[in-house]
C-alpha cells in the first residue's frame, strides 16, 4: 500500500494534496462526460474463530458461497486469516496472513451481499 491514484484537487475533505491512499484511490471513469469516480465497494464475511491451544486450530469457513481468491480489473476477492493478540497494555495486536484460496467445485452464489467495511482494522471480533 502506499499513496497510488493522483486524484483532482478538492475531491475528498483531507484529500487536497491530490493523492488518494492505497485501496481506497477511487478509479475514474472518462467515458462520462464531466467525469465519474468509482470507489471501491467492500463486503466481508468472517469465518470461525477459536484460540490456539497446543499449537494448533481448526476454523470454519464463512457461511456464504464465496469463490475462490480472485483478482481482475474488476473484481478483487481475497481470503485472510487474521490472528489477534490480547495485551496486558494497549489494543490488541492484529497479523493479517493473506491465503491463496481455490474456487469451490460449485459456482459461488451470494444472494445478499453483507455491506461494510471490509477492513480489518475497523471490525471489532
Amino acid at each position: 500500500p502506499g499513496l497510488t491514484t493522483e486524484l483532482p484537487h478538492h475531491w475528498e475533505i483531507g484529500l487536497d494534496d491530490g493523492t488518494g491512499g492505497g485501496e481506497e484511490a477511487p478509479m475514474e471513469h472518462q467515458e462520462v462526460r464531466g467525469g465519474l469516480f468509482l470507489r471501491p465497494m467492500r463486503s466481508m464475511e468472517f469465518g470461525g474463530r477459536s484460540p490456539i491451544k497446543d499449537g494448533e486450530i481448526v476454523l470454519e469457513p464463512p457461511q456464504l458461497s464465496w469463490p475462490g481468491t480472485v483478482s481482475s480489473e474488476l473484481i478483487r476477492i481475497h481470503w485472510e486469516l487474521i490472528l489477534r493478540i490480547e495485551r496486558e497494555k494497549g489494543g490488541p495486536l492484529l497479523w493479517v496472513q493473506p491465503l491463496e484460496v481455490r474456487h469451490p467445485l460449485e459456482s459461488a452464489v451470494i444472494d445478499s451481499i453483507p455491506t461494510n467495511d471490509g477492513r480489518t482494522e475497523s471490525d471489532t471480533f
